[in-house]
């Protein structure tokens, strides 16, 4: 029986964000434990988008193992604060 890895995160949790680091911590950790990976990072989230993004993918993926890499506590999810304020 494989283990299912989902990591939720920031730019750090998205593989190739940098040139010397094709993979990212993520897919090193995954690789040396010899897990199935679901990696739902992505670059510019804000933590209220990464805690959604965990709810979700406990109920998607039913995972064994769940990481969640936090990002800036001032990083705001522009979408929504749009949203709220009905800029557009």
């Amino acid at each position: 029986m494989s283990i299912k890895f989902v990591a939720c995160g920031d730019s750090f949790t998205v593989h190739g964000q940098h040139p010397s680091t094709p993979k990212s911590w993520v897919g090193y950790l995954s690789q040396s434990k010899n897990w199935d990976e679901i990696n739902l990072g992505e670059g510019g989230a804000s933590n209220s988008y990464i805690f959604n993004t965990a709810i979700d993918a406990v109920e998607t993926y039913d995972p064994d193992v769940l990481v969640t890499m936090w990002t800036d506590p001032f990083r705001i999810n522009l979408f929504d604060f749009y949203i709220q304020l009905k800029i557009y």
